[in-house]
């Protein structure tokens, strides 16, 4: 919960649905969620109004648990939590890294595709960016292909690209395939596989490319090698 871009549309579309909780009269439990930076004072006080009212509120991390507490909600209610991808336990299928990176997983996201004042996922739907977004986004598309073109170097790798927003995410591993010399060793999965499916296969990768947060947290907990963007 935030309001980085766009600026209304975040606060708005998760407090609503907390709103409307509060006026059937149910109690509301917020789970293990995150919280600011909050650019607009309004958005600041309209959260702090709103999640107030809360019955019990658990958050991921200490700048949310104060940023809270700094807008009005009550300390008592408040608690911090761990991420709930935490709960899942290493795949078995999980085993020491080998030397060499044979299966390697890509997991990038939409990016370079926010308007003031303008959801993401209108957006996104559209394909509209500002020509700033769309040298950035070529930029970033074109970095990705060499990057993956230079790990098939080995004839023995493979890649395979895991969304975690279905089309959102495939749109751009399809696209930085199409820059690639070698897209023929490249699997681009159009849809998002389960928490469960995606645990593993993350579990057998040598190496994993992890640019959302929660395949970052995949990785680590199966504890393979990876590099982060």
């Amino acid at each position: 919960l935030h309001d980085a871009l766009p600026i209304f549309y975040n606060p708005l579309w998760y407090l609503s649905r907390v709103q409307v909780a509060h006026l059937l009269g149910k109690p509301v439990f917020i789970y293990a969620s995150s919280a600011g930076p909050f650019h607009n004072r309004i958005n600041g006080v309209m959260t702090g109004h709103i999640l107030a009212r809360a019955a019990r509120i658990t958050v991921r991390d200490n700048p949310s648990l104060r940023e809270l507490v700094s807008l009005g909600v009550s300390p008592d209610k408040v608690r911090l939590t761990a991420d709930p991808v935490l709960n899942y336990p290493a795949a078995s299928a999980a085993s020491a890294p080998r030397g060499a990176w044979h299966n390697i997983v890509v997991c990038l996201r939409h990016w370079f595709d926010t308007i003031n004042y303008l959801p993401v996922r209108v957006v996104n739907a559209l394909q509209v960016r500002s020509a700033e977004n769309t040298r950035n986004y070529e930029r970033f598309i074109s970095s990705m292909a060499r990057v993956l073109d230079f790990l098939l170097e080995d004839p023995a790798a493979k890649i395979t690209c895991v969304p975690f927003w279905g089309e959102r995410d495939s749109r751009v591993h399809a696209d930085v395939a199409r820059r690639m010399k070698n897209p023929g060793r490249c699997l681009v999965l159009r849809e998002t596989p389960s928490a469960v499916e995606t645990n593993a296969l993350l579990a057998r990768a040598d190496l994993v490319l992890p640019m959302r947060l929660h395949s970052l947290i995949f990785t680590v907990a199966n504890a393979r090698p990876f590099f982060a963007i």
